[in-house]
């Protein structure tokens, strides 16, 4: 059933003006600040999704469409999910509106882990008009939730994408060391370290392990294993996986130039 509650834009502000996304709540007590008064939120419960949204016939079509793109998501890539999934998804009409009440230039995922013992918290925030990043988004939830490994976070979230942001990605930074992705103790430091070659590293290692290996591979790649990467998908060794990639990466980078790379390699149609 939807329900309506009034904006609660007070707390939100003081939360964007400190960088951080405020976390999506509601709170009919609040007045919204000048100029944005009389905004009302619709929202409506679903299996894993709590949809809000300030346009009601988007909140309606979202809210019919979400666990069938959530598990389109997870069937493509040979991910099981998790039944806990539950993810606050929020939806404001435009661009302009998504900076002013959550102080974001991008629609953004973000999982935060409680410090105190209670109850992780994911939420998603995205505008009608970049609506088409929404599988992205899903699928970086999908997979920080599950507890699946940064690389895969990030390269399968890019692959979500349409086939020109993918080529983008891919092919406007260099790669890294497989090692500095895929090994726990070092891809955090990787990451903020320089975020579009880990990036760009990241979707050509999932490409590579989704198209040469199939979504089986996907699997086991997803899973927090003591065993090394390179070992559970079949290499003798990290070099023999290094050099694998390095070979593959020249090769997807020459068929990108040349436009020989079909958009359905990429992640566009059935996979």
């Amino acid at each position: 059933m939807r329900m309506l509650v009034a904006l609660a834009l007070s707390a939100l502000m003081a939360l964007s003006a400190m960088g951080q996304a405020p976390f999506p709540t509601v709170d009919p007590m609040r007045k919204a600040p000048p100029g944005l008064e009389g905004l009302v939120w619709n929202k409506w419960d679903t299996n894993h999704f709590s949809v809000i949204s300030l346009d009601e016939s988007s909140g309606r079509s979202l809210k019919s469409e979400i666990e069938s793109l959530r598990q389109d998501v997870l069937s493509r890539w040979g991910l099981r999910g998790s039944e806990s999934f539950f993810c606050k998804l929020v939806c404001v009409p435009d661009a302009e509106m998504l900076r002013k009440l959550f102080g974001l230039q991008e629609p953004k995922c973000e999982v935060r882990k409680s410090a105190s013992g209670g109850e992780d918290c994911i939420a998603i925030w995205i505008d009608s008009g970049r609506i088409d990043l929404l599988p992205s988004l899903v699928a970086e939830a999908d997979i920080s939730w599950g507890g699946g490994p940064l690389f895969l976070q990030r390269g399968v979230s890019v692959l979500e994408r349409s086939p020109t942001s993918i080529k983008s990605v891919i092919s406007s930074a260099s790669e890294l060391p497989l090692v500095a992705v895929t090994d726990s103790s070092k891809s955090s430091e990787a990451f903020k370290k320089d975020i579009g070659a880990f990036d760009a590293t990241s979707a050509s290692l999932c490409l590579l392990i989704r198209r040469e290996y199939g979504k089986r591979a996907v699997g086991i790649a997803s899973g927090d294993a003591k065993v090394p990467l390179y070992s559970r998908i079949g290499f003798d060794s990290q070099s023999d996986f290094e050099k694998t990639f390095a070979r593959y990466r020249v090769n997807l980078l020459k068929d990108l130039a040349s436009g020989s790379t079909p958009d359905e390699y990429l992640g566009s149609g059935p996979r």
